[in-house]
């Protein structure tokens, strides 16, 4: 619907401005929609309207079908009964003002919008104002623009906006103003269409005579950084090819450049190019190459590493890197002798645990049951994970029954743990290789057990079973209506604390469930805030500020009104948010509703991207339950958007990818586009790793490249379960064990067992064909 309006915008002409007609009158006549009946009482149900023929629903329907004049009449017909909601009507009057030509009371209507209590809205009021205004008066929205960006700095249509001004503005024969804002869109994003065409229109400009100041070193080489950290990796290498080709004389610059290099060498996983460029940035010269199989190079290395230290007195982490860069290179024999020095010394448990990984597919089984059998004794996570890999070396070996035994303990002990799903993982592919009874008993273990509820029951009709999103025809039915009237008994008790609880009533008796959806979202807010549990950053203002939210403190009154909000009140909100699809905020608020129940929250959207790119849709499931617990409008504080959490660079990459036009990160706050480039993600991941689903999610949340680097630090026979231990990054590390029990409990609740996870690591040499980011 945006992009219709912003493209209906483009089109205007000043004669087609001047000429608009804008119909402002209320609507007329037996053929037109029936709204009539609405205009009681704003707290009546009007039970017969079913959410498609709802007042808002029509006006968003012919905003969609580029229908501004009839969405102008609905507006003109509902607006003065509900005052309540007036900036949402201006919002949309603004847009279908748009549509009909009307730029001045397109204006009018923004600025009016921009007065709103819900700060999403006032920044994408703001933002359509600024390209109104850019259409009417240039020189004008110049100087608003600098305000604008002041307050948004990381608004998401920036650039769009500047290019435009700076078009207009050069048709208006400001060409030095065009230039230099066309100069500034080259090198803060240069990754972007406009950017590309920003240059074209550079050398038009300095053709006509219009002086042009081009980029200084340091401009130079931070143009190049932000291709290469925000860009495409194909233009990124590109970019940083022409600067080696045309190195900076300051020594500093040359610096940055060679560590630009580097970084893009190790993306590629080209880590001898990588060396090389970080020698060069110490000013020291590059390292000897050396051959895959010289293995006098890798004595010095390995003895350089002992520092003059015999290897029994080593320390445990000196050890360890000393068997993990000889089990790199296949020297089995040396990662034996490391294991004989940590089977007599006494050693950290941790330092143990990781030589034990280390060695895991060198075929040292023998020296691994004995060394991990004293730790397999503990009673936590560590024990857990050392007996799970005791048992895994007593299966290399053939002992099957005793490893099973192990498998069996484990996955009775601790059912709902990491090393449980993987025991359960074994004992399901290695059932054919015993007896027939232990075949059975495997049997019972080989789901996750299901969670029991502990809710109380609920004293009113459970509203999140009557969903208005359900496309099963034998599930129950509930108006929006019906909803509103839920919600209105709280809205009128607390609407004083929580004005947003009565624009939400209003847009539910109007059909707007996306916005009553974000006013519910608002309430929420101004609820953790006041327990002291405030929602750092979320919603379209967090995007465009790029910082945490600011929130302005009530009045102790109202504060400690608002943090005793009773339960029941927060209930009923929570129910009314999870029948409109949003549980993220229905677990926030109650009590009764809790992350493990796993929801299928916007299953419509989750099924339709699953299928569209062949990815299971638990997975999606699961994925949306670690990253975002279900809430589309959060982001994190490294700027990941919505319920895949999803960094602005990879959304504009999979953009491009698939070549959508006119993306911005503020897409990524649509459910449906959030979920459907997470699913085709995946997809691609799963792709560069040969189907391995560990990798595929290790690498969504620490990126492939590193996890391709990681692969490339052990031995080509270390098992993949081994692989996954020894991965770096601490928050990836977890993240991949939560996400696979996720994705376990999801497929246990439809009555499916968890696909096979293969043990064998995939080919990891450079390709050119798949996912780099």
């Amino acid at each position: 619907m945006l992009k219709r309006i912003l493209a209906a915008l483009l089109t205007l002409t000043p004669a087609s401005i001047a000429a608009a007609d804008v119909p402002t009158r209320p609507l007329g006549g037996a053929s037109e929609l029936r709204v009539e009946r609405l205009l009681c009482d704003p707290f009546e149900a009007n039970k017969s309207t079913a959410i498609e023929g709802s007042p808002l629903g029509a006006v968003l329907e012919a905003l969609k079908a580029g229908d501004g004049k009839r969405a102008l009449q609905i507006l003109a017909t509902i607006e003065p009964h509900y005052p309540a909601i007036r900036d949402v009507f201006a919002l949309y009057r603004g847009k279908a003002a748009i549509l009909t030509g009307h730029l001045p009371l397109a204006l009018e209507s923004f600025r009016t919008a921009a007065t709103s209590s819900t700060p999403d809205i006032v920044v994408e009021a703001r933002t359509l104002g600024l390209r109104v205004l850019v259409e009417l008066d240039p020189k004008a929205a110049h100087g608003e623009s600098a305000q604008l960006l002041a307050d948004y700095p990381e608004l998401p249509e920036t650039i769009q906006i500047f290019h435009r001004l700076a078009e207009r503005l050069s048709a208006e024969g400001e060409g030095v103003l065009a230039g230099e804002i066309y100069r500034k869109i080259d090198l803060v994003a240069p990754w972007t269409v406009e950017a590309v065409d920003s240059l074209r229109r550079m050398e038009e400009l300095r053709a006509q005579g219009v002086k042009i100041k081009p980029l200084d070193e340091v401009e130079r080489v931070d143009r190049v950084s932000r291709l290469v950290r925000l860009g495409s990796p194909h233009k990124g290498k590109q970019a940083i090819e022409e600067l080696l080709r045309d190195l900076p004389s300051s020594p500093d610059q040359k610096r940055r450049a060679y560590l630009l290099a580097s970084r893009v060498a190790r993306s590629e996983g080209d880590y001898r190019a990588m060396a090389r460029y970080d020698a060069l940035a110490r000013n020291e010269p590059p390292p000897p190459a050396r051959g895959k199989d010289d293995l006098e190079s890798l004595e010095r290395e390995l003895a350089s590493l002992r520092r003059g230290v015999p290897l029994a007195r080593l320390s445990g982490p000196a050890l360890r890197e000393y068997a993990a860069f000889a089990g790199r290179h296949g020297m089995h024999e040396r990662v034996a002798a490391a294991l004989e020095i940590a089977l007599r010394r006494t050693l950290p448990h941790s330092i143990v645990f990781d030589i034990a990984m280390i060695a895991s597919g060198s075929g040292q089984d023998e020296k691994l049951v004995q060394l991990l059998r004293p730790l397999a004794a503990r009673s936590d996570t560590l024990g857990r994970g050392a007996r799970y890999h005791l048992a895994r070396a007593h299966e290399r070996l053939g002992e099957i029954e005793e490893a099973r035994a192990h498998f069996f303990a484990i996955a009775s002990e601790a059912p709902e743990d990491y090393y449980a799903l993987w025991s359960r993982q074994r004992l399901e592919q290695t059932h054919d290789r015993v007896v027939e009874r232990a075949e059975l008993a495997s049997r019972e273990l080989l789901m996750p057990p299901a969670r029991v509820s502990k809710k109380d029951p609920l004293p009113y009709p459970p509203f999140a079973e009557l969903t208005l999103r359900s496309d099963e025809e034998s599930a129950p039915k509930i108006t929006h209506e019906e909803l509103a009237d839920r919600l209105r008994g709280v809205a009128s008790l607390h609407g004083d604390l929580f004005p947003s609880l009565v624009r939400a009533e209003a847009l539910l008796r109007l059909g707007d469930v996306d916005m009553a959806q974000l006013e519910i979202y608002e309430t929420y807010i101004e609820y953790r805030a006041a327990i002291g549990r405030s929602i750092r950053r979320a919603g379209l203002i967090s995007v465009a500020e790029g910082v945490n939210r600011t929130y302005e403190r009530p009045v102790p009154a109202v504060l400690r009104a608002r943090r005793q909000i009773d339960p029941l009140s927060r209930e009923i909100i929570a129910e009314v948010a999870a029948a409109i699809g949003d549980y993220g905020t229905a677990i926030g608020l109650s009590a009764r509703y809790h992350a493990d129940d796993r929801p299928y929250a916007y299953a419509r959207e989750v099924e339709a991207a699953a299928k569209a790119h062949g990815v299971d849709p638990d997975l999606l499931f699961a994925v949306m339950r670690v990253e975002s617990v279900y809430q589309r409008r959060v982001v994190s504080h490294a700027g990941a958007i919505g319920l895949m959490q999803i960094m602005p660079r990879t959304g504009r990459l999979i953009a491009q990818g698939r070549g959508l036009d006119g993306f911005t990160t503020a897409d990524l706050l649509d459910p449906a586009t959030n979920i459907d480039f997470a699913a085709w993600y995946l997809a691609r991941l799963l792709e560069r790793f040969e189907g391995h689903l560990p990798l595929a999610i290790a690498s969504y949340n620490g990126g492939p490249h590193n996890m391709s680097a990681w692969i490339d630090q052990h031995a080509e026979t270390m098992p993949l379960d081994a692989i996954l231990e020894r991965i770096p990054f601490t928050e990836t590390h977890r993240y991949v064990r939560r996400v696979l029990g996720h994705y376990e409990h999801y497929r246990a609740k439809r009555g499916a067992p968890m696909p096979a996870l293969g043990l064998e690591l995939p080919n990891n040499e450079p390709r050119a064909d798949v996912v780099r980011f």
